[in-house]
């Protein structure tokens, strides 16, 4: 574990090379289930048309996040790409057309369908710190939602992760950016609030839809942030003083170029954080 978190001290700080040389130590802290695979693992050399597993870990942020490398294989190598990732993503993941086939259980590993396997979060170290782009996932559909400006809002992820009370807030604070000309819509599913409409999230898809219909996303450092950034959209991220370690220390990202960061400068204090994003937003109804 003091192995990973210099790694993770190195990518917070930009040093890149060594710090996601480090990450790989992630696998022998016991915090992430460790995966047998029958196939070899790849390490950046030629396909030739062989298959390869993508298999995602940790969230779905993550796998959202990661799945962009799917693209730069299918451009750059003669491969057939195979996506293994939570089942609540699949219907989202299957408008990429980067991922030729997608897979759910765990038993899909111990078969002889694949060629070469590799966990998503390890592209960077077998591309030698390549972030590629993140169009590989586009939606078309989308609702009329009137000429005012709609925003998008997203007050809180899984309370099952550990950091959730870091980067999670109260639904009231968004009500700062209820003004004229602004309509608020929930991003937030199965969950109403009296200030903002609702809107109604099957799947991941939808949460697609809904976002490729909005104008402006603001929400906190969960799911919803890493798709309406890999949508394009422009999209307000709000980061704790604890923030993951990719987002570094700048309002902008190499990951995402729509997301612009807001974050705290004292521990807890989304108040001031919703401050300035409300004064962004006065400037966009302008």
């Amino acid at each position: 574990k003091t192995h990973l978190n210099q790694a993770l001290l190195m990518l917070l700080l930009g040093d890149f090379k060594d710090g996601w040389t480090g990450y790989e130590w992630r696998w022998k802290t016991g915090d992430l289930p460790v995966r047998e695979f029958n196939q070899p693992r790849w390490e950046g050399q030629p396909l030739e048309g062989r298959s390869i597993l993508l298999h995602a870990e940790q969230g779905l942020g993550d796998t959202i996040q990661f799945a962009r490398y799917s693209k730069h294989l299918k451009e750059n190598y003669d491969c057939h790409t195979i996506l293994m990732c939570s089942e609540k993503l699949h219907e989202l993941m299957s408008q990429s057309p980067y991922i030729d086939e997608l897979a759910s259980k765990e038993e899909f590993i111990y078969n002889n369908e694949y060629d070469y396997h590799i966990p998503t979060m390890s592209f960077p170290y077998a591309l030698n710190n390549l972030i590629p782009d993140n169009n590989y996932l586009s939606i078309s559909d989308k609702m009329d939602l009137g000429e005012q400006l709609n925003i998008g809002i997203c007050w809180k992820g899984s309370a099952g992760y550990a950091s959730d009370m870091h980067r999670s807030c109260n639904h009231n604070l968004f009500k700062i950016l209820n003004r004229p000309n602004v309509k608020l819509f929930s991003l937030q599913k199965d969950e109403e609030v009296e200030f903002a409409e609702k809107m109604y999230l099957n799947n991941f898809k939808d949460t697609a839809i809904a976002i490729n219909s909005l104008d402006l996303i603001v929400t906190v450092d969960t799911s919803v942030m890493h798709l309406a950034a890999t949508l394009n959209k422009p999209t307000f991220g709000m980061l704790s003083v604890y923030h993951d370690w990719r987002w570094q220390q700048s309002e902008r990202t190499k990951w995402y170029p729509s997301l612009k960061f807001f974050k705290q400068t004292k521990g807890g204090d989304w108040n001031s954080v919703l401050k300035q994003i409300d004064l962004h937003v006065q400037n966009l109804c302008k």
